[in-house]
């Protein structure tokens, strides 16, 4: 079992993190939400395995952006009732948070995350809605005594595998892997990269390969067991792309800090050298 699967309710936001691994900043204007009829075909298609993960997270893209997110937090609760459901959202839109309060308390597997871009907005909801042990769960960053906020992981480094992870443990460290699943267009990605790093080629004109390894995307309509999925994604655990593995390989320093505020839209903010390749050169001196 995997911990979670995420679907993007919406690609679209209203933030432009810097530090975003969904590549929302580069969504273009002209993507719309998605239509119902086309969320619940990927619901089915995940239904159909159940036990596959533990939570089902509800994300983006800001999913309160959705108009019809009540509908579609239903239709998760239906679709899987075996899982947590999570919304996971920025709390810029508080009012669209608390239109879900009565759906939220009438199922304990139910949760709201939240990260905290807006004091004000959040201490406001906190009062409205009130911490409800395992109903309401508060995902806050923390904020430095500047009231700044605390700098968060970037793992874009070098989209180009050039080699092989060398253990399965080493691979497994990955937290993409095992909490960042992504339930898109019928497929199982392994994680959010893979799903959606064509917005970043679409915005820089920039066809980069990301695996040698073989399909990106598992078809869910095509695989007949829980062991399929498994199988395939880690497979692609033990070829896990380098722009994750290079903190790890340096003794667990996260070299690369980016705080939450807003891209300046520049291609080495996502696209950075491996370190890797920098060992490389300086060891043979050039």
């Amino acid at each position: 079992m995997f911990d979670n699967i995420d679907y993007h309710v919406t690609d679209r936001c209203n933030r432009h993190c810097v530090s975003c691994g969904h590549f929302v900043p580069l969504v273009p204007n002209t993507v719309k939400n998605k239509p119902l009829d086309i969320i619940e075909e990927d619901f089915k298609a995940l239904a159909r395995f159940p036990g596959l993960s533990q939570h089902f997270t509800l994300t983006g893209g800001e999913p309160t952006l959705h108009p019809q997110l009540r509908e579609i937090l239903e239709m998760a609760i239906n679709y899987f009732p075996d899982r947590i459901i999570r919304i996971v959202s920025n709390g810029t839109n508080p009012e669209r948070i608390i239109d879900l309060k009565d759906i939220v308390f009438a199922h304990d597997n139910v949760k709201i995350l939240l990260t905290n871009y807006d004091q004000e907005k959040t201490n406001y909801l906190i009062n409205e809605l009130g911490y409800s042990g395992h109903l309401f769960l508060f995902y806050v960053d923390k904020l430095g005594d500047d009231k700044q906020h605390s700098h968060r992981t970037k793992f874009h480094r070098s989209f180009i595998c050039e080699e092989k992870c060398t253990t399965l443990k080493e691979a497994t460290m990955c937290h993409h892997n095992t909490e960042c699943l992504q339930l898109a267009d019928k497929k199982l990605y392994a994680c959010q990269y893979l799903a959606y790093y064509h917005y970043f080629q679409d915005y820089f004109k920039d066809k980069i390969k990301v695996f040698a390894y073989g399909d990106e995307g598992i078809e869910l309509d095509k695989c007949n067991s829980n062991e399929d999925i498994e199988n395939f994604i880690y497979g692609w655990i033990q070829n896990i792309c380098l722009h994750c593995l290079d903190p790890l390989r340096m003794g667990g320093k996260y070299e690369n800090m980016q705080d939450l505020t807003d891209t300046k839209y520049e291609l080495d903010e996502w696209y950075i050298k491996s370190i890797n390749n920098e060992e490389k050169k300086d060891d043979d001196g050039k």
